[in-house]
């Protein structure tokens, strides 16, 4: 069985709700905007850190901040960096940017075991497929190394 890729974009909002985490549990990939510098919940817009507590609450994979303030883009590293230790280290965090693409393995990102199996749902099997099919292992770390240089 193979596991659908999956990719939640969260708009602007007033609050983190029980349905956005279901939306987006176990996302390969959730967008979310970052647009204020301090929380204030009646703006209807999020900080980086927010992003980070929702992005590691649910699980996702990778993080890519959007709608980013321009009073922050002096410091994008700082704004992911906010990001990435608010999800507790559990989520890749990214900086978007004008027509940028994501590319997200067939398989989608996840620990693969050698027999196959992934760590968070152990509903995938990739032990049938070719080998040009597996998904490789660091091609996260590799995507962000490079996005990043």
């Amino acid at each position: 069985t193979k596991r659908a890729r999956k990719i939640a974009v969260i708009g602007d909002n007033r609050g983190w709700t029980p349905q956005m985490t279901r939306i987006a549990r176990n996302a390969d990939v959730l967008v979310h905007e970052a647009t204020l510098v301090v929380e204030d919940y009646n703006r209807g817009h999020s900080t980086a850190a927010m992003a980070g507590r929702n992005s590691g609450g649910c699980n996702a994979k990778l993080l890519v901040l959007n709608h980013i303030s321009p009073k922050c883009e002096d410091d994008l590293p700082g704004i992911v960096r906010e990001a990435y230790e608010a999800s507790e280290k559990k989520s890749s965090v990214v900086a978007s940017f004008d027509f940028m693409e994501v590319q997200v393995p067939r398989m989608g990102f996840g620990s693969h075991h050698e027999d196959g199996n992934i760590d968070d749902d152990g509903e995938s099997d990739i032990s049938n497929l070719n080998e040009e099919d597996r998904p490789d292992k660091p091609v996260l770390k590799e995507w962000i190394r490079k996005v990043l240089d």
